[in-house]
């Protein structure tokens, strides 16, 4: 039987070290988790597929005629330095919930554990790679020619892991062919614990855009040049991203949030005056309009604070994606299941982005979000308890049991 904490804590000796677990999407560290989830699916006896990005699939047949299954699952992937729940807690939930249906005599309908590759942008800067290539939302022509912080370009990293970049296209897969899809997640915030309650249920999840903000100053001596006279790109990088905190402070009754998440500066020095910043911005939120007023008002500031200190300032969008709501008969499903499990839950939306969010795409999607301590998470203090893991496998297990039976 699948010891689900027991498993959560072999995925994390996968790391490359250093405080924490670092699995970057494509890494040996992954590989290695990887094969962990395959061997897992291999003695339930799942039928294994994968694709050209590395998504996984693991399916169960049912003892019907439709063929269209009931998805579940997550990612394995992590931010540097984060923690052992993040995705994971939804991988090995969902290979438990397998587990427990076979015990039970199986389902109507399949139930395919899919396991999506690259769900963190932390190596290639795109978040939910794997899930966007299903549900075709990828530009594979443009995602070919991305390099990660080391200079390797995309498509040379696939490659190395035995996938092939001429049939990224055969991953993408049409509206229809799940009949939901359902992710179990930490939820990375700490309304739930706050409030006492076990369960959240998901309304909306925010979308996430990504940017790159180009200052371009003067580089002198530091030295030698007097403060009055300096084009400082590094001074007037620290104004816009104070800007870029008052922007979204101004919106934050609507639930919009910004961050600075990398300040690369040049020549990066101390006896040189930086003559370039680049700042790496993340904007999301679950209100369109909000988000879009934040990112107005950003750019305005950036004009502003640049020519002030006689400094160029650009932007480069790297990605964007609106708000994705959850499947309402869905949301009233996991509701109904949370009741007779007898769990404190609310509805609730997410500040974080998920694999959900395009498989909604597809599918009649819906999330469970469990607790995690203080909200913490991307961090090496990252945790749930094994109670509130087994409180939302046992949600997640009553919701696919009903619709796998329909």
């Amino acid at each position: 039987m699948i010891d689900v904490h027991k498993l959560l804590e072999e995925l994390s000796t996968y790391s490359s070290g250093g405080p924490g677990t670092t699995r970057l999407a494509y890494s040996e560290e992954w590989r290695n988790a990887r094969r962990v989830i395959i061997r897992e699916m291999e003695q339930l006896g799942l039928a294994i597929r994968e694709d050209s990005m590395g998504n996984l699939f693991g399916r169960m047949e049912g003892k019907g005629f439709v063929n269209h299954p009931i998805g579940i699952g997550s990612h394995i992937d992590t931010v540097p330095q984060g923690g052992n729940y993040d995705g994971m807690v939804g991988v090995v939930a969902a290979l438990s919930v397998v587990e427990q249906l076979q015990a039970a005599g199986g389902t109507q309908r399949p139930v395919e554990i899919i396991l999506f590759a690259a769900e963190e942008s932390s190596r290639f800067s795109v978040a939910t790679m794997g899930s966007k290539a299903v549900c075709g939302q990828a530009n594979f022509s443009e995602w070919l020619k991305m390099k990660d912080k080391e200079g390797k370009l995309f498509e040379k990293v696939i490659q190395e892991n035995g996938f092939d970049p001429a049939k990224l296209a055969e991953t993408v897969h049409q509206p229809g062919e799940w009949t939901a899809f359902l992710e179990l997640h930490i939820e990375q915030g700490p309304m739930l614990e706050r409030a006492g309650e076990n369960i959240g249920i998901v309304s909306a999840i925010a979308g996430a855009t990504r940017i790159k903000i180009f200052i371009e100053g003067r580089a002198d001596h530091s030295g030698a040049t007097p403060m009055g006279e300096r084009t400082d790109a590094l001074v007037a990088a620290a104004g816009v991203i104070l800007a870029v905190e008052e922007a979204a402070l101004a919106e934050r009754r609507y639930g919009t949030v910004a961050t600075i998440g990398n300040v690369i500066v040049s020549p990066g020095v101390t006896n040189v005056i930086p003559g370039a910043t680049e700042l790496w911005l993340d904007l999301r939120g679950t209100n369109k309009e909000s988000v879009s007023r934040t990112f107005q008002q950003i750019k305005k500031d950036i004009d502003g604070i640049c020519n002030g200190r006689g400094c160029g300032g650009k932007i480069e969008m790297i990605s964007s994606a609106d708000p994705v709501e959850m499947n309402e008969g869905i949301i009233e499903l996991l509701s109904e299941c949370a009741d007779e499990e007898k769990l404190k839950y609310r509805v609730m939306p997410s500040g974080a982005g998920h694999d959900a969010m395009c498989m909604a795409q597809l599918t009649p999607t819906g999330m469970i979000f469990i607790p995690c301590k203080e909200g913490i998470s991307h961090n090496p203090d990252e945790y749930t308890s094994p109670e509130e893991i087994d409180r939302g496998i046992r949600v997640l297990k009553r919701a696919v049991e009903r619709l796998a039976s329909q």
